[in-house]
């Protein structure tokens, strides 16, 4: 499901990542603290001081600026293309992401974690940092393209074509930690609340998540005027969520404890992005949602 340039793959700095360790050796914990917001970009604060003037415009780039070309009208998908074919149609395209060292910030949260789930694995960034510190590693998409870019990248892992709503090929507390590196900000509040409780489901108790997700001032990359509804908004062809911090606090304390929950901007496709950050724990009893029919992987 993502993308004005996509942001459905994992993200990473530029820190090099540790040596591969031993395949049952512990993550090592790290003296770095929990990250926390980065520098709000000039346009964000120029607006704060406009006092409600319009946010900049989400089309608005440079070429310097642009990772990839700008939309055209053969990006824009048929009314009937379903999600799968979308991000078929954009991975085999081109590239979606750029490699940088996200999950390194998160090392000194990751003591013990031996298997972890990747959800929205894309590119396979997320994926190959896991490997490389000796985890065992299942990478989920809804995307066979990307499926397959990941599985080049890294062949030692499991790779799933799954939607992240219904999951039933993995078994009840699987793993110990799911990375979701801006893959859950498509759905609306029912499909978030399902998809996060499934992740509940599939993680072993106190289980970790780590992820990010649209901002609500996101606004390089779609983000409307007013985000504090449950309104999707299409951009580029896919239909996005933009967060504010009291909807992902409501949706993420269905299932999990929160212990980190911050703003930062990341620079990922050569413009400021605006997210929420996020470290949680799983309850040990996370109340299920009532019985809900699965999506299909291509509704």
């Amino acid at each position: 499901m993502t993308a004005p340039p996509p942001d459905r793959t994992a993200a990473s700095a530029t820190a090099t990542a540790p040596s591969p360790r031993a395949h049952d050796e512990p993550l090592a914990t790290s003296k770095r603290e929990a990250p926390g917001p980065l520098e709000a970009n000039a346009e964000r604060e120029e607006a704060i001081e406009r006092k409600g003037a319009p946010a900049p415009s989400a089309g608005a780039r440079s070429p310097q600026e642009a990772l990839e070309p700008p939309p055209t009208e053969a990006d824009e998908p048929p009314s009937d293309e379903s999600p799968s074919a979308v991000w078929d149609r954009r991975y085999a395209a081109h590239p979606l992401s750029h490699q940088d060292a996200w999950l390194t910030g998160w090392q000194h949260r990751l003591p013990g974690v031996r298997r972890a789930l990747d959800i929205g694995c894309g590119d396979g960034w997320e994926t190959a940092a896991l490997l490389e510190l000796g985890v065992d590693v299942t990478g989920i998409d809804i995307s066979a393209e990307a499926l397959a870019r990941c599985r080049r990248h890294s062949p030692r892992a499991r790779h799933l074509l799954a939607d992240v709503r219904a999951m039933p090929m993995l078994r009840d507390g699987e793993f110990d930690l799911a990375v979701a590196q801006l893959s859950l900000h498509y759905f609306d509040r029912e499909d978030t609340r399902r998809a996060l409780c499934e992740i509940a489901r599939v993680l072993a108790p106190e289980g970790k998540l780590i992820g990010c997700v649209n901002a609500e001032d996101d606004w390089h990359y779609g983000a409307p005027d007013d985000a504090s509804s449950w309104a999707l908004t299409p951009v580029d062809g896919v239909a996005k969520q933009f967060f504010t911090r009291a909807k992902l606090e409501e949706v993420l304390t269905a299932c999990f404890e929160i212990e980190h929950l911050d703003k930062r901007t990341l620079s990922r496709y050569g413009r400021p992005k605006s997210v929420w950050e996020f470290f949680c724990r799983r309850k040990r009893d996370h109340g299920e949602m009532d019985a809900l029919p699965s999506p299909a992987l291509d509704a």
